[in-house]
C-alpha cells in the first residue's frame, strides 16, 4: 500500500496497476470482497489503458476465483468469460471456467473448455487435473485415475491431484485407497484454504450417497489436520 503513491509519483503505470491488483488480492484473502472488486476493477482499467490485455485478463481471473470461492457461480462464470474475451490465448482461463461448469452440472461445456485449453497448450499440467475431475463426475473412474496419474508427472506436490484421486476412490467404494490418497494430499498441503474445495466436495458426496463408506473418515482426517495446523 505504501508503494502505490511512489509508483504514481514516478509515473510507473505498470507498477501502479500491479500494486492495485495485489491490494485486491490481499483484500480478497481477508474476505473484504467489495473492496477487492473495486481494486480489481481499477487495476483492469489501468492495464487496458496501456494495452496490457494479459494482465487485465489475469485480474478478471483472480476476481472469478474469488466469486467461485464464495459459490457465486454465475458471477464467476461471467468473469472467467471476460478473462477469455480479453486474452483468449491463456489455457488457465478456460480451465477455471470449466471448473464452474462442472460445479453447475454442465459437463458438456466443461469438456469444451478443457478442449480449448488442450488446443492452446496440450501439455499444460492443470489440463490433466480437470480431465480427471470431469471423468470422475462422468463416473469414468479408470480414466479419471489415468489423468490424475498423468498430472502427477508435472505436479508431484499438488494436493489437488491427490484429493482428486481420493474422491475417485471414494466413489468406487475403495475407502482404504481413498484415505491413503487424502493422506498424501495433506502431506503437500500448505494452507487451510487448500482444503475448502475438497471439503465441499466431500460434504456434497455425503449428501448424494449417505451410505458411501469412508467419507466420514476423510472428513475426520481433515478436521484433525486443521486442529494440528
Amino acid at each position: 500500500e505504501e508503494a502505490l503513491p511512489i509508483y504514481r509519483a514516478i509515473g510507473d503505470k505498470l507498477g501502479e496497476a500491479n500494486c492495485i491488483k495485489r491490494l485486491g488480492d490481499v483484500a480478497g484473502e481477508r474476505k473484504k470482497y467489495d473492496e477487492a472488486i473495486t481494486l480489481f476493477e481499477e487495476a483492469i482499467l489501468k492495464y487496458l489503458s496501456f494495452g496490457d490485455s494479459w494482465s487485465a485478463a489475469n485480474t478478471f481471473d483472480s476476481m472469478g476465483l474469488m466469486f467461485n470461492e464464495q459459490e457465486a457461480l454465475g458471477k464467476a462464470k461471467d468473469i472467467f468469460s471476460k478473462a477469455i474475451e480479453t486474452f483468449p490465448n491463456e489455457p488457465e482461463w478456460y480451465l477455471n471456467r470449466s471448473m464452474v461448469f462442472m460445479k453447475t452440472g454442465d459437463l458438456e461445456k466443461a469438456s469444451e473448455d478443457i478442449q480449448s485449453a488442450v488446443e492452446l497448450q496440450p501439455e499444460f499440467p492443470y489440463i490433466f487435473i480437470r480431465k480427471g475431475e470431469l471423468a470422475t463426475l462422468e463416473d469414468n473412474y479408470p480414466e479419471a485415475l489415468e489423468h490424475f496419474e498423468a498430472a502427477k508427472k508435472f505436479l508431484p506436490k499438488s494436493s489437488d491431484i491427490y484429493f482428486g484421486i481420493g474422491l475417485t476412490y471414494l466413489k468406487t467404494g475403495n475407502s482404504d485407497h481413498a484415505l491413503e490418497a487424502y493422506n498424501q494430499g495433506l502431506l503437500v498441503t500448505n494452507a487451510h484454504k487448500e482444503l475448502d474445495e475438497p471439503v465441499k466436495k466431500l460434504k456434497n458426496l455425503k449428501k448424494e450417497s449417505p451410505d458411501l463408506s469412508g467419507v466420514d473418515k476423510v472428513l475426520t482426517l481433515f478436521n484433525s489436520w486443521e486442529r494440528l495446523g
